[in-house]
């Protein structure tokens, strides 16, 4: 069986649903099979995300409903022949064939992966995509607002039996303002939080003006190269970092700080 992993944050516009696309496309530039899963049933995008909006024809809730077999749904990405996403539907059926969570079971027996974009908040929809995995990546900003909502989060998955191993990934990290102590680390996120991080992303100026994901195999920067980092980790369960202050460091470093502020 593949392991299924819930990306989750308890607050929204944390930037889960990017991190779902950039740790999906560096594991399967890492020959693993993965599938992402958008569990956002209503406000769905990581078909929007991934660039593929044009070729869904079926989705999660026609699978619940028996109006297609799964296979029908998945959509494979356009670079990535290991790469597929099952998008999400506009409303949840009240007359189900079959139920997500045998559905996520289903991917799990065919993928290495089974990524699941958890919807914001934590309710119904938190619960139905947690319940569904055996492990969770909990995705935060350096920004004290998320982090009390990711402590939230990661209280509810723990409660959950301990049948659930965390994982945490910070997102949007500057490294300009950290190396300037003007925004956390995630040094000090770790220990606000008391988990240790599998990876940080830093932010990313041309993804921010992109229309959709642009994580490319061979493009070599921080972005790319912080998803590459994580993705190892997952796989060979180890903790290796980014070392986004580095360039910001020392007398040229100071100068690079100022230049980026200007």
């Amino acid at each position: 069986m593949g392991r299924t992993i819930v990306v989750t944050s308890g607050k929204g516009g944390v930037g889960k649903t990017t991190v779902v696309a950039g740790l999906a496309k560096a594991l399967a530039c890492l020959n693993a099979s993965v599938c992402v899963v958008d569990a956002d049933i209503g406000l769905n995008n990581l078909d929007l995300v991934l660039n593929v909006e044009n070729k869904v024809v079926y989705d999660i809730v026609d699978c619940m409903q028996g109006k297609c077999r799964i296979k029908q749904a998945l959509i494979k990405d356009i670079i990535l022949d290991n790469l597929f996403i099952m998008p999400s539907g506009k409303n949840l059926p009240i007359n189900m064939v079959i139920t997500f969570k045998e559905i996520i079971s289903k991917l799990a027996s065919i993928f290495d992966f089974v990524l699941i974009d958890c919807p914001a908040g934590v309710d119904k929809g938190f619960k139905r995509a947690v319940e569904c995995a055996s492990e969770s990546i909990i995705v935060v900003t350096p920004h004290i607002s998320s982090v009390r909502d990711a402590a939230k989060t990661i209280n509810l998955l723990n409660s959950n039996d301990g049948k659930i191993q965390n994982y945490l990934i910070v997102n949007r990290v500057r490294g300009d303002l950290v190396a300037g102590k003007q925004m956390m680390s995630h040094l000090d996120i770790e220990t606000l939080l008391n988990i240790k991080s599998i990876g940080v992303v830093p932010e990313c100026d041309e993804y921010n003006v992109s229309n959709s994901f642009m994580y490319v195999k061979d493009v070599k920067n921080n972005f790319n190269l912080a998803f590459k980092i994580i993705a190892k980790n997952l796989i060979n369960n180890t903790f290796e970092q980014l070392d986004y202050i580095k360039k910001y460091k020392g007398v040229l470093g100071y100068f690079k700080r100022k230049l980026k502020n200007l």
